[in-house]
Parts: structure tokens; C-alpha cells; sequence
């Protein structure tokens, strides 16, 4: 990413997970009265050696620290940030622009936190000044911008990060993501489409049992090829990343882990299959974190050799997971 020195901000080279975040959220004083807006939440991303690129668009655009402040307001129908003490000042293009040009460099990103309430960067929350009068909440222009081009990333204000159910949650979105990104570029073969969605199966279940029945459907209709189209591809990786907006709950890990002791059954011998009955057991009664659970069906996998079950994207370790409570 060719951005200008304030912006470039990589924290760990080796990182396995990288984000866009709003500056002012990993703490850089380039707000438009000189402060910032650090967030505990991308401070402990950072902590957990996840490389994060902060960019502030109103910055980039060369409006300066500390700067007028400006608002989106409607005129002749359509949306234009201007200076709220200065109305010539406009700045709409300029944020278009920016845009436009910084979605098409997050190729290798994974996710993006962005500032909520801000002209240029809310997701859902930045007041729009209707010509009526009207206050209205919408997206600001950067981030709309990056959404209408980045359609698939997880993208989320600050404010909807505020427990640890919504972290994790958002987490396992960017880690999906991941997934789908990297497998995105490697090829349209449709075994291997089947094959990523048979890895990603358990952790998909953990979303809900009736989005995972949907993408399974649409797997029955697909029309038989070897080769998927790009367009089917995309359709595939909505779904998917759909899936997993929905809360993996206690409830719903319950299942999961209930359904592999089912399909362990006949792999293990009985001393194991009661091990892991156990284990669930404590799980349900939250005795044991799903970490331990995992931690021992990875040891059993690998002793069994159960090669599907080592494959299986729901027994691997992630940020997501070492969060959970």
C-alpha cells in the first residue's frame, strides 16, 4: 500500500492477520481538533501481533491537523461533505476519490474498523443534513466508497466492538474472510470449491444450522461443471461470508461439538469416546473453555489419524478462539 508516511503503520511484519483501521482509533492525534480516539480493542489487535494500517481520509486529502470541521449534508439530491462553518469549503470529490483509489490497495487486508459518527468514515452512524432539515444516518463518503467496492470484507465501526461477544464475533468474520480471500485466488476448479466448503463445514455449522442448509442447497443446484464461473464464485463467497454475521453461540458450539462426537463414534475406541463425552459434557455446563475442548480433539485427531477431522478449519487456533470466554 503506497500510502503517504502518516498512514504507514505496520506493527508486525510476520503478522497472519491484517486490518484497515480509522488512525484516530489506533491512537494517532490526527483528528480535526488535534486529539485522537484510541480504542482498547485495536490496541489489544496490536498487543496480539496483528498488523493494523491506520489511515485518516480527511488527512490524506490534505485538510491538515487540527482542521475545519465538515459534514455530510444533502444538495440537489445527492450527498457532499462541505465545512460546517465554511459551506465552500467541498471536499466530496476529494473523499470519492480516496475512496475509490485506497479500496483497490486492500487486496491483502482482511477487515476494516472504522470510526463511527465521522463524515468521511461511519459505517451506518454518520449524520446526514437532509435539504428538508432532516437528520438521517448513513455511511460517510470514504467508507461508502470502500463497502461499495469491497463488498465481502468485514467492515465495522468502533462502537459495535465494545464487549467481547462482539470482538470475537467480528474476529471469526475477519478469519472467514481470510479464508475466502486466499482461496478466492487460487483457481474456479469446482472439487476444490467443495473441498473448502467440507473444511470450513463445522465452523459454518457454528453460525447456523439454517444458513448452512442454504449454502449446502445451493451446492444441489449448481449446474454440473468442472469449471465455476467467477460470477458463481461470488455468489458462493456471499454466502458464505453471510454465514458468518450470525453469532456462534454456546448453544450453537454445543451442537458442533456434539455432532463430532456422533461422526467419532466408530474412529475411536471407547476409552476416547468417553473422554471426549466428557469434555463436551463440561463444556455445556461451562466448566471447560471450547479452547480445551479443541486442544484435545486436535491431540485425539492426530493420534487416530483422523485426517478429515485435522483438516477441519473449526479445531485450529485462532485469535478469534483464544478470546472466547
Amino acid at each position: 500500500m503506497n500510502l503517504t508516511d502518516n498512514s504507514r503503520h505496520t506493527l508486525q511484519e510476520n503478522s497472519s492477520m491484517c486490518l484497515a483501521v480509522s488512525a484516530c482509533l489506533a491512537g494517532q492525534k490526527v483528528r480535526y481538533d488535534g486529539g485522537h480516539k484510541q480504542h482498547a480493542f485495536v490496541c489489544n489487535l496490536i498487543d496480539e501481533g496483528v498488523e493494523v494500517w491506520p489511515i485518516c481520509p480527511e488527512v490524506e486529502i490534505g485538510l491538515g491537523v487540527p482542521r475545519p470541521t465538515i459534514h455530510v449534508v444533502e444538495r440537489g439530491g445527492k450527498l457532499k461533505v462541505l465545512g460546517v462553518d465554511q459551506p465552500t469549503l467541498d471536499v466530496t470529490n476529494k473523499l470519492n476519490r480516496l475512496g475509490r483509489d485506497f479500496a483497490k490497495r486492500l487486496g491483502d487486508v482482511d477487515g476494516y474498523i472504522f470510526k463511527a459518527r465521522s463524515p468521511s468514515c461511519g459505517v451506518s452512524s454518520t449524520p446526514h443534513k437532509m435539504m428538508d432539515g432532516r437528520i438521517q444516518r448513513g455511511p460517510g463518503l470514504f467508507a461508502a466508497r470502500i463497502m461499495r467496492q469491497r463488498p465481502l470484507m468485514p467492515l465495522i465501526e468502533e462502537t459495535s466492538l465494545e464487549n467481547c461477544a462482539q470482538q470475537v464475533n467480528y474476529l471469526q468474520q475477519v478469519e472467514a474472510y481470510r479464508r475466502w480471500r486466499e482461496f478466492n485466488a487460487l483457481g474456479m476448479e469446482r472439487a476444490s470449491l467443495r473441498e473448502f466448503h467440507l473444511r470450513n463445514r463445522l465452523s459454518l455449522m457454528a453460525h447456523g444450522g439454517k444458513g448452512l442448509r442454504q449454502i449446502e442447497h445451493w451446492f444441489e443446484v449448481l449446474p454440473q461443471s468442472d469449471r465455476m464461473t467467477q460470477a458463481q464464485l461470488d455468489e458462493y463467497g456471499g454466502l458464505f461470508m453471510r454465514q458468518f454475521k450470525n453469532k456462534a453461540t454456546h448453544r450453537r458450539h454445543l451442537i458442533v461439538l456434539r455432532h463430532l462426537c456422533f461422526r467419532l463414534r466408530k474412529q475411536l475406541d471407547r476409552v476416547q469416546q468417553q473422554e471426549i463425552a466428557r469434555l463436551v459434557e463440561a463444556f455445556d455446563e461451562k466448566r471447560v473453555t471450547r479452547l480445551q475442548v479443541i486442544y484435545a480433539l486436535g491431540l485425539m485427531s492426530q493420534r487416530a489419524s483422523i485426517e478429515w477431522l485435522a483438516q477441519q478449519r473449526y479445531l485450529q487456533s485462532t485469535l478469534s478462539l483464544q478470546m472466547e470466554k
